[in-house]
């Protein structure tokens, strides 16, 4: 591989090349490990497949749990609880549960933190069968599921869950593990699940069974019978207005967000009183806050809303609790010199990483939420050149994101927007930077930072938000004033915030109680 630095500048030597070819660096394990579980890592990138990803991440998780089994355990941890990962941390904690003592002895601390419902547990018996795992179910994996299964499943779970998995369910799962429970009630729950028995002590079920034969209206098996929310809904016609309006003060804030379009299929926005109530509570700042949701989650809500033709007003609630949400967001304080980089570069527009969700849609709310929180802060979409952002902090967040998101096309030049800040004389205590890395139009971020640096700013640090999977980096690991961030949730602006604040995201896994 040609070195494209010049020699002399004082940058380290690159020791690989991203998908373009341009020099780049490998990452440490403990970095790639934090990558793989972060960013979940199974989702299609615009320059490798999900099969390609999941298998990079298996071998990298694989590798991880021989060498550093408590890191991948807590790595695990927090991208279940805090990055709202799921695949990736089951898939290490199947892992665990096949290597040496150590290993397994983690997989028994964190398992019921990773395996948090019945489809979890589906997931996880599903990836110990598979050609990755390399072995059968039994051993400590099949204790585990069973002591879950005797300890954690309950009615709730059952009913929710029961028709999990195309090929691999609940019930499948009980026969593999014939688990015995000391309480009635739950041997009963198994018995459900297996044979299809109601017994006298599973209340929820018996009101499910009621529903099933019509003898409990679906609101009262919600109310009443406890039901989830989830398990009453199929079975409500979407033309049912009176069923569907009778449901809908009893949807819990976050599921209530969920369905409104269902809501409206239903024809119940057609009753003023019903649409005052959703736009009312939806907004309502104190259920906003309770909720601990980021702007990401009500903007993505709207966006369903205005492709489904919904009452305006709805529309403006959902924005409005968006609005609400930017008070969970960090403020790098008083003083602080802040630069918002965007990449706005084609690959990022066709990379996903959630269902409907691009890597270019994500940089743009995040960037506003940022922007929001920090209103003095530059703002510098760039492609191959920086771009000019026709918006400002004072507007919506969603007005921001899709001026960001109008902007997209073109290569990727990682360095544009650190020589604009050195064109134009600015001197920044933070440049965040969110992107796919894919850097490959310029003459590399790190010669261009490492010249920021030295002529303008010198203790200043560049947070780069690592939206989609690349285990090439513009920087080698712990290099000076360059720490890197994973994920797509709305966590990672609290990590951005930590990491301007002096504390690594390595350190913040490490700080994981496991």
């Amino acid at each position: 591989m040609a070195q494209r630095f010049p020699h002399g500048t004082g940058l380290p030597a690159p020791d690989t090349a991203n998908h373009e070819g341009f020099p780049a660096y490998t990452p440490d394990l403990r970095e790639r490990i934090a990558e793989c579980l972060m960013l979940g890592t199974f989702g299609n990138s615009f320059y490798a497949s999900g099969r390609d990803l999941a298998a990079e991440a298996v071998d990298v998780l694989r590798r991880g749990v021989t060498e550093a089994p408590r890191f991948v355990a807590q790595a695990a941890v927090l991208a279940r609880e805090e990055g709202y990962v799921r695949s990736a941390p089951i898939v290490a904690l199947g892992l665990l549960t096949a290597d040496g003592t150590e290993a397994k002895g983690y997989a028994r601390a964190i398992f019921g933190r990773i395996i948090r419902t019945g489809d979890d547990l589906r997931n996880f018996v599903a990836f110990i069968q598979s050609e990755d795992a390399g072995r059968k179910f039994g051993g400590l994996a099949q204790r585990l599921v069973r002591d879950w299964l005797i300890l954690r499943l309950d009615e709730y779970q059952a009913i929710k869950y029961a028709g999990s998995g195309e090929r691999l369910s609940l019930r499948n799962i009980l026969r593999m593990t014939h688990p015995k429970a000391t309480e009635p009630w739950r041997n009963e729950v198994f018995a459900w699940l297996v044979r299809g028995e109601v017994g006298e002590n599973v209340t929820q079920i018996r009101a499910l069974e009621a529903l099933a034969k019509g003898d409990m209206p679906p609101a009262a098996a919600v109310s009443e019978g406890r039901l989830p929310f989830e398990a009453v809904m199929p079975r409500v016609p979407a033309g049912d207005r009176a069923t569907w309006a009778a449901l809908l003060p009893h949807a819990p804030y976050m599921m209530l967000l969920r369905s409104l379009n269902a809501f409206g299929r239903a024809g119940v926005w057609s009753d003023r009183a019903a649409l005052e109530y959703a736009c009312r509570t939806v907004a309502d700042p104190e259920r906003v806050q309770k909720s601990m949701q980021f702007p990401f989650r009500f903007l993505q809500a709207a966006e369903v809303l205005q492709r489904e033709s919904a009452p305006q007003e709805l529309v403006n609630a959902v924005f409005a609790a968006g609005e609400a949400s930017v008070g969970n967001l960090p403020s790098l304080g008083q003083g602080v010199r802040m630069a918002l980089a965007p990449d706005v570069s084609g690959s990022m527009s066709m990379a996903a990483v959630s269902k409907d969700v691009t890597a270019s849609g994500v940089a743009g709310v995040f960037t506003a939420a940022l922007w929001k929180a920090n209103p003095t802060a530059t703002v510098l979409p760039f492609g191959t050149a920086v771009h000019q952002i026709r918006a400002s902090s004072s507007d919506s967040i969603l007005t921001v994101a899709r001026a960001i998101q109008g902007i997209g096309g073109g290569g990727t030049d990682l360095a544009a927007p650190v020589e604009w800040l050195t064109a134009h004389r600015r001197a920044v205590d933070v440049l965040v930077g969110l992107t796919d890395s894919e850097d490959w139009a310029g003459r590399g971020f790190l010669a261009a930072w490492t010249e920021y640096r030295r002529t303008l700013a010198p203790k200043a640090q560049a947070v780069l938000v690592q939206l989609i999977p690349n285990q090439a980096h513009v920087a080698p690991t712990n290099h000076p004033g360059v720490r890197y961030v994973f994920g797509w949730s709305d966590a990672v602006l609290r990590y951005v915030a930590d990491v301007a604040a002096g504390r690594t995201m390595r350190e913040r896994i490490e700080a994981v109680e496991v």
